[in-house]
C-alpha cells in the first residue's frame, strides 16, 4: 500500500480503528488515525499510554511498503487494554 492510499482511508473513517499487518507479520493497531502524519514512505504514530489522551508517550514509525494489509475493525475486533485501569 502507497501512503496516500492508507491516507485516503483513514480520512474516509477518521474515528475507527484500524489493524496494519506488516510484512514479518507483526499487528499494529491505529487507534487515532485522524493523528497519524505521513511521509514519503513512512508513517508516524503517537502512542498514547498516559492519562491525557492529546500527548503521546512516545512516536511509533512504521515503513509503508511493509504494510501488506489494512483492516478497518469493528468494536468486538478490539483487544482489552493491557494492565490495570486507574480509578
Amino acid at each position: 500500500m502507497s501512503p496516500s492510499e492508507l491516507a485516503v482511508l483513514f480520512d474516509q473513517f477518521p474515528h475507527d480503528k484500524f489493524r496494519l499487518t506488516l510484512a514479518s507479520g507483526d499487528q499494529v493497531i491505529v487507534h487515532y488515525p485522524q493523528k497519524v502524519i505521513f511521509d514519503t514512505l513512512s508513517m508516524i504514530m503517537g502512542r498514547y499510554e498516559g492519562e491525557d489522551p492529546r500527548i503521546a508517550s512516545r512516536l511509533e514509525y512504521i515503513s509503508v511498503p511493509n504494510v501488506v494489509r489494512c483492516e478497518k475493525l469493528s468494536a468486538n475486533d478490539i483487544p482489552p487494554p493491557r494492565g490495570r485501569r486507574r480509578r
